[in-house]
């Protein structure tokens, strides 16, 4: 049982400023990919950075769907407003020192070894 609490404790450990600063930038759009190529030692910027990574390629696939006249414009621009709530969600997130998960997208992104 104690040794259940040490591995607890050792996974949500309070992130370094350094941590913290590389996560935020996780969720800044095309810089995502910096914390992955920089920092993959820190499971931690790690699990933000690919989340950020997501979000990223969603914001990409709602731009090429906004091209689309009227349906594609709504489609578009309530995905992109979406992907603003979610990375801001997860910058907040980022700057209180926890590790938050979107629904899915650790399990997802596992998938491509990133």
């Amino acid at each position: 049982m104690e040794n259940e609490k040490e591995n607890l404790n050792q996974e949500y450990k309070k992130p370094s400023g350094a941590e913290i600063f590389w996560s935020v930038v996780s969720y800044l759009g095309v810089l995502s990919m910096a914390p992955l190529i920089l920092h993959l030692k820190s499971n931690y910027i790690k699990h933000h950075a690919r989340q950020g990574l997501f979000i990223f390629i969603i914001e990409i696939i709602m731009f090429i769907i906004f091209i689309i006249p009227f349906i594609g414009w709504i489609i578009g621009f309530v995905g992109g407003v979406i992907c603003f709530i979610v990375s801001l969600i997860g910058i907040i997130m980022s700057l209180l020192g926890r590790r938050w998960t979107i629904s899915g997208v650790e399990k997802l992104m596992g998938k491509f070894n990133i």
